[in-house]
């Protein structure tokens, strides 16, 4: 009866167990996309490999492999030149034979930049440069050709109808270096520009600086009007662009712009990073506008990491003299140094303490201190900043106090004087004067411990003296302790003396007892068998061969132990086997321990048996192995000698008066192998006009000849030349 035939008034049986076979494991593959990618397709794509420190992409043509969406939901970029694609993750199902993409970089959705050039028309191509991805983190931008480094500028999207202008007449829409935003849509496959009136405006509630702008960070803000004012509502987070090598700055009170990308997130797009990476330097030479490759001496940083410096670039055209001191930019673009602005020779400053002060001096002579505790310093110098500096210069020298306190004793009471510290009227510390006597009496428990000056001197010793009983007892006993033993039980009673909480001997007594069964301390032997004649303890009838095993007591124990051979190994540390090259045969030579016959090692490795020899053999004409001072050798040995060159026909004409032929040049080197073909080449040979006979008839008394002209090569007049005339029958 089958399970499902079975009446509802049975009990069911469990069905049969059905064991699915294991899932094979799934294999995993790190890739970096070669071509671009749109969801759907089958591209080409780089594997990463791992070096042991970091995954690196190999770039080899003839390791690219193909990767599938099939689900259609990866975009992606491929890589151009040195400019990286996106990268993710493939696997091979154990029932397909391709790679599936599993996971992506993702593409950016909303980007800020700078318009390259003004744009008139509504229809007009936007290009932008200096493009950065504000959301997501990591976003790649894709559907544009990657970034050039001579121009650093992309193309990236048009002008959507939505911000042409209403008359062709209007002469710029978008002008230069404006600042544009775009955002990906994916329903129609391109960038759109994000028009004015999404930007909102909001109130940093709590500011910071010098974030690292590689990831987004969060910021708390209220809504408000673009002047700040209107400040309305509960704080909510908008959050920071990616902007690598930049530091952002936003303090309590800046008011920021935000627009919200397609996932809902809102992104700031009004500046909130520091100007980037600057330093100041010196020029080590003169520039002109010409100049590039400028050395200059690093002098201090004012915001970003520090730099290595050695040359800067003048793309502004400064033109100043060696020893100038500039301020230098960095542009992550390129990426290189700049000189952004040049400060000139350093002046010599004076200050005046007012307006109405009639002479000028240097800060340091007009700076004074009103007391001797308040002293002045010019800290820095050389390529650091100069600053002056005040400082309480107190004291001529440290003081301690000058007096310690002393401890006396009058009688059986302690005293501990201690000075006591003077200072002037700005809290220093001048001198130590009077005294202050802590007086500490030292008394007795009245009992045991009486306390007295020994001698009766007041500054005498202390003396403890113990009072306690009368008398002294020595504590012992006349009654010694009882043994009594009752089979194998021996029981001990004693009677000890007690003693008060303190430790004195009472005149009461105690008899405690104790009892231990000695039965384990009877003299037993043991016999080896029933008829063993002589008994004996386990320690003496059991023995080891003396040479494998033996017996040691442990304890209350016989323990058999085993001795084995007379040195002992720590580890089993094998001889490598080695490899040898004999003409042109290996020889894999691999030792082997040595065993006694109950397979203890008994020795080092030993012997050179379980050889193998592999004879090194050529294919018999193009390789052959040979024995190159103990190495192996592999020689392509090719043909003994080959032609240098070959002319292959590849057709005949005629050419006017000329045979020309066509031929193919061949390089081909001393072991047959095609190293060049240059393409065709032509050769021509002079045509020569031939009269040939093909017929003759008699015609009355004569033989006529029929013949035909034809072209043939010239012999150059070689050879000889045969006339037939026409003869007349006799």
């Amino acid at each position: 009866m089958d399970y499902q035939d079975q009446s509802p008034n049975q009990t069911p049986r469990n069905p049969p167990t059905v064991r699915l076979p294991a899932a094979p494991p799934q294999r995993l593959r790190r890739f970096e996309l070669a071509e671009d990618q749109e969801p759907g397709q089958t591209v080409y794509a780089h594997p990463r490999r791992w070096t042991g420190s970091e995954w690196v992409t190999d770039v080899r043509p003839q390791n690219k492999f193909l990767v599938t969406d099939p689900l259609g939901v990866y975009r992606g970029r491929g890589r151009n030149g040195e400019v990286p694609g996106s990268r993710g993750l493939a696997r091979a199902p154990a029932d397909a034979s391709n790679w599936e993409i599993v996971d992506l970089q993702p593409n950016a959705l909303l980007i800020r930049g700078q318009a390259y050039t003004y744009v008139a028309k509504a229809e007009a191509e936007l290009v932008i440069d200096h493009a950065e991805v504000l959301s997501p983190s990591g976003g790649l931008i894709v559907d544009q050709a990657p970034p050039q480094a001579a121009e650093d500028t992309m193309t990236i999207f048009k002008i959507p109808s939505g911000y042409k202008p209403e008359a062709d007449d209007v002469t710029v829409s978008v002008s230069e270096d404006e600042e544009v935003f775009a955002e990906w849509d994916e329903s129609e496959v391109k960038w759109k520009m994000l028009t004015k009136d999404r930007l909102r405006f909001g109130k940093v509630q709590s500011g910071f600086t010098n974030a690292d702008g590689t990831a987004n960070r969060p910021v708390n803000v209220k809504s408000c009007l673009s002047d700040g004012t209107a400040e309305t509502g509960d704080a909510f987070q908008v959050k920071t662009p990616i902007r690598p090598h930049a530091y952002t700055e936003l303090l309590a009170g800046d008011v920021v712009g935000y627009l919200t990308d397609a996932d809902g997130t809102k992104i700031i797009v009004t500046e909130c990073f520091q100007s980037g990476w600057r330093c100041l330097a010196t020029l080590e030479t003169d520039i002109t506008p010409e100049s590039s490759a400028i050395p200059v001496t690093f002098l201090g940083l004012i915001v970003g990491p520090e730099p290595t410096l050695q040359y800067v670039e003048n793309p502004l055209d400064y033109t100043a003299a060696s020893g100038a001191v500039v301020e230098l930019a960095y542009r992550s673009t390129i990426p290189e140094w700049f000189i952004s602005s040049v400060a000139g020779a350093a002046e010599d400053i004076k200050v005046k303490v007012s307006e109405d002060d009639p002479q000028t001096d240097y800060l340091v002579n007009k700076l004074t201190t009103e007391d001797p505790w308040i002293g002045k310093e010019v800290i820095g110098g050389g390529a650091a900043a100069e600053q002056l500096k005040l400082k309480h210069t107190g004291p001529g020298a440290d003081y301690s106090h000058s007096m310690p306190g002393v401890l006396l004793l009058d009688g059986t009471i302690l005293m501990l004087t201690l000075p006591y510290p003077k200072f002037d009227a700005r809290g220093h510390w001048t001198t130590d004067d009077s005294y202050y006597p802590v007086r500490i009496p030292i008394v007795d428990d009245d009992t045991w411990i009486k306390v007295t000056n020994d001698g009766g001197e007041v500054d005498g010793p202390l003396l403890f003296s113990h009072i306690g009983p009368s008398t002294v007892d020595s504590g012992k006993d006349s009654t010694a302790p009882v043994l009594s033993l009752s089979g194998t039980l021996l029981t001990v009673t004693c009677n000890l003396p007690r003693f008060d909480a303190k430790g004195h001997r009472t005149s009461a007594y105690d008899y405690p007892s104790n009892s231990v069964d000695i039965s384990s301390a009877l003299d037993e032997k043991v016999k080896a068998h029933a008829g063993d004649p002589t008994p004996g303890y386990l320690d003496a009838k059991i023995v080891g061969d003396g040479t494998w095993t033996t017996t040691a007591v442990v304890g209350n124990t016989v323990q058999v132990q085993h001795i084995g051979p007379s040195s002992t190994y720590d580890a089993f540390d094998p001889t490598p086997p080695s490899l040898t090259l004999a003409g042109t045969t290996l020889t894999l030579t691999r030792p082997f321990p040595e065993f006694d016959a109950k397979g203890h090692k008994s020795g080092n490795d030993a012997g050179t048996g379980n050889n193998d020899t592999v004879e090194v053999e050529g294919d018999g004409t193009w390789i052959a192995p040979s024995n190159n001072a103990g190495k192996l050798k592999i020689s392509h040995t090719g043909p003994g000698s080959l032609e240098s060159s070959q002319y292959p026909i590849v057709s005949v004409a005629v050419s006017g008066s000329n045979l020309r032929v066509t031929y193919t040049m061949l390089g081909v080197d001393d072991k047959g192998h095609l190293i060049s073909s240059p393409g065709n080449a032509t050769a021509d040979f002079a045509l020569d006009s031939v009269n040939v006979i093909t017929g003759a008839s008699i015609v009355g008394t004569d033989i006529v000849f029929t013949t035909k002209n034809i072209k043939v090569i010239s012999d150059d007049g070689a050879g000889d030349n045969i006339t037939l005339t026409g003869t007349a029958c006799p």
